[in-house]
């Protein structure tokens, strides 16, 4: 069985896992040299499917989300901190 988990809150990221054995994890700060990178991995789904496993050989995509806190702080990381003032 093949399973592809992604986490698209704080520090995204994409396991892959074969046989129930996790074969290729990455965060996508790492393709994106974005430190705590927060949003759609999607530089590592790329990678994954181009070079870890075919899309038409996946058999689950699981998704994590966390509360909504992870947004609220995303969005007050990313304010200018005028409005702060």
């Amino acid at each position: 069985m093949n399973i592809i988990g992604i986490n698209d809150a704080h520090n995204a990221s994409v396991a892959v896992a074969i046989n129930n054995e996790i074969k290729f994890a990455l965060s996508e700060e790492r393709p994106r040299r974005i430190k705590n990178y927060w949003g759609m991995p999607s530089k590592t789904l790329s990678y994954i499917v181009r070079n870890v496993r075919e899309k038409d050989k996946v058999d689950y995509i699981c998704m994590v989300r966390d509360t909504g806190g992870d947004f609220l702080v995303y969005q007050w990381a990313n304010q200018n901190l005028e409005d702060w003032s």
